[in-house]
């Protein structure tokens, strides 16, 4: 649904799960075509094994596909993927939100769909789609870490669970050669996120630096990381997913480039309350104190790090056993669940 999902050129340049997975799917040894969907595209079971379609807020300008992906959802063989945190309120608007509402409608219309060409019987069809998009509950994909808790996603939505990859060694193998340390740290906080969580910060009372950038103060991503990498400290925003155990890149960053993290407690559950300390006790350690705390932070979050085989593994796992050509269980379910639209469809129109 989103540029990033379609493999578009983007205009912030910073690395999510997506592209992890990708690549954990061709070390899987399997053939992936990673694109935009068109309109209406037809025989996408027959063509592909599996159809991993990316979900976005359709409230957000990202959401530029939601149409072309709504009407995908009428094959099987599907999993849906969330890489934004705001996975919660995304499942909850695509299921109750107005999909023809006029933002959502202009910003899902234009370079390669015109408006005029969803007529009354287009909606219609869109409509009975998005109703029984989430008809079987259980093909849900989505980049954690191994702890937290995962109904801070799930709540409130049609899934109970959610098929998870943790990136982490991907990107730990990927950025671990572009890294700097230099051989003295300034006693400073940094973080970069896309909003502004100025008030966040303030009411730490922080009494080092902080240097903070978000979308209008936007910096790529390999300048932010040369200033973790001459910083001792990293703050994380805490934000509706905290706790959840949702991946963030922080964390690899963090790693690589030795810093101290500090987090908001709620983001760290009892299998790593130790990553925890208060952020007036991380600035009154010395500077040899604060290599140690940074290193025991990393050592415990490798521990609970899967290896890249095993992402490789884990993911061509679900792939093996979501790729099938329309199962029997799966076709009397869908065809339970179109009869049942279908059915409503008519008692509204009489």
């Amino acid at each position: 649904m989103t540029n990033m999902q379609q493999n578009r050129i983007k205009k912030r340049v910073y690395n999510t799960s997506i592209n992890a997975l990708y690549h954990a799917l061709t070390a899987a040894k399997h053939t992936v075509e990673w694109r935009r969907l068109e309109f209406d595209e037809q025989g996408l079971d027959k063509q592909y094994a599996l159809i991993i379609i990316g979900l976005g807020t359709m409230s957000e300008f990202s959401c530029t596909a939601l149409y072309e992906t709504l009407l995908a959802t009428q094959y099987d063989n599907v999993v849906y993927y969330v890489n934004d945190w705001k996975a919660n309120m995304t499942l909850k608007l695509l299921r109750d939100g107005d999909i023809f509402r006029e933002f959502v409608l202009r910003n899902n219309t234009g370079k390669y769909l015109h408006r005029n060409a969803l007529n009354l019987t287009w909606r219609k069809r869109i409509e009975r789609r998005r109703q029984q998009m989430f008809r079987f509950g259980d093909n849900l994909l989505g980049p954690f870490f191994s702890w937290g808790d995962r109904t801070i996603i799930t709540d409130g939505t049609p899934f109970k669970y959610i098929l998870e990859f943790n990136p982490s060694s991907f990107y730990l193998n990927r950025w671990k050669r572009e890294i700097e340390i230099p051989a003295k740290k300034k006693k400073q906080w940094v973080y970069g996120a896309l909003a502004d969580y100025a008030k966040w910060h303030t009411r730490l009372n922080l009494s080092w630096p902080v240097l903070a950038y978000n979308k209008k103060t936007f910096i790529p991503e390999v300048e932010l990381i040369e200033k973790y990498e001459e910083s001792y400290g990293m703050l994380m925003p805490k934000y509706k997913a905290s706790g959840s155990g949702w991946w963030r890149a922080r964390y690899c960053h963090a790693m690589l480039c030795e810093n101290v993290i500090y987090a908001d407690p709620t983001e760290f559950d009892g299998s790593v309350k130790e990553l925890y300390q208060p952020v007036e006790i991380i600035e009154g350690l010395s500077t040899a104190y604060l290599k140690n705390f940074a290193a025991s932070q990393k050592e415990r979050i490798m521990k609970l790090t899967p290896k890249w085989d095993h992402v490789v593994d884990s993911i061509n796992e679900i792939v093996m056993e979501y790729a099938k050509w329309q199962t029997s269980i799966r076709q009397v379910l869908n065809v339970l669940a179109l009869e049942s639209v279908d059915y409503l469809d008519t008692q509204m129109s009489c």
